[in-house]
């Protein structure tokens, strides 16, 4: 079937990643959760701002 060969392509293009991210260091699992918390709280942020791009208003 067709879906069944992109999605065997696209897991062995991204083999390597999927694999690191079941990898242990220092008892955490790899991952990019920290990041997304960050970008996130700025999103938050810049959404309460309710477009007012002046800070000192």
């Amino acid at each position: 079937m067709e879906e069944s060969i992109s999605v065997a392509v696209t897991l062995e293009h991204w083999k390597e990643e999927i694999l690191n991210s079941f990898t242990w260091i220092n008892d955490r699992r790899i991952s990019n959760g920290p990041c997304e918390g960050k970008n996130n709280y700025v999103k938050k942020i810049l959404s309460n701002a309710n477009g007012m791009s002046n800070f000192q208003r």
